[in-house]
């Protein structure tokens, strides 16, 4: 991969691997919501996929916010542990702890929003 293009990682058109792999500054960055007072996700367009900053009913946020607190910080830990994150762009230095916590900090932000 060219070095110019590390930093622009993310979900991209193709959602090929080399611009939409793991990049902790990129992902630690992006806010949940576009538009958190009227439940507008924050999910930008590829070719292959439906979403584009999708509007979630209170119902839908209800759901997942149930779900991801259903998790464990063990379950969470693990997630990141077996996906080897820390490990797939090490100049980062975003350890496991890392990834972990701003998982929390986007669950914390589903979990706390209330959707009209």
């Amino acid at each position: 991969m060219n070095p110019a293009n590390r930093s622009k990682r993310r979900a991209n058109f193709l959602n090929t691997n080399g611009m939409g792999s793991a990049n902790f500054k990129a992902w630690s960055a992006e806010p949940i919501w576009k538009d958190a007072a009227h439940c507008t996700a924050n999910l930008r367009p590829s070719f292959t996929g439906t979403l584009y900053n999708p509007h979630i009913g209170e119902a839908g946020r209800q759901l997942l916010a149930g779900l991801l607190m259903r998790l464990s910080d063990r379950q969470i830990t693990d997630l990141f542990e077996v996906s080897r994150m820390a490990e797939r762009q090490p100049a980062s230095g975003a350890s496991t702890a890392d990834w972990v916590r701003v998982f929390k900090q986007k669950r914390d932000a589903v979990v706390s929003t209330r959707c009209p």
